[in-house]
Parts: structure tokens; sequence; C-alpha cells
């Protein structure tokens, strides 16, 4: 008698595919959070650098994680 094992990943993969998805978008937004803060905290000869004002890192700094392009999140 041999008894056969199905795994909750191979019965539904869509279902694993989707928290890889879901996690993935998660952490990507938490990257997002800490780059515009790092932004807010430049000094202004950085900004100056990246061709950036104070004002433009606290707009920057002050969106929301969903207020992202596309393709940051792909």
């Amino acid at each position: 008698m041999t008894t056969k094992t199905i795994t909750t990943a191979s019965r539904f993969p869509q279902a694993r595919a989707t928290r890889r998805g879901i996690v993935g978008t998660i952490f990507k937004a938490m990257a997002i959070r800490r780059e515009r803060k790092k932004l807010s905290r430049l000094d202004a000869a950085l900004l100056r650098d990246i061709g950036k004002n104070r004002q433009d890192a606290i707009t920057e700094a002050s969106r929301a994680v969903w207020d992202a392009p596309n393709r940051w999140f792909l």
C-alpha cells in the first residue's frame, strides 16, 4: 500500500505565484518608502548633484507609496 502526498503548492500553483507577487509588491513598496525617506535627508550639495532642490525632495518624500510609476513595481 502506497500513500500519495500532494502538497498545496503542487495542487494550487497559481495561489503560490499570487502570494509571491503580493509579497514582492509589499517589499518593493517598502523599498520605495525607504528611498524617498533617504532622499528627504540629503543635504543641499547632494541634491544639487542630482539636479534637485530641497522642495523637490520634500515633495517626493511626501508622496504615497502607491503614487509611483508601474515600472517601479516590475
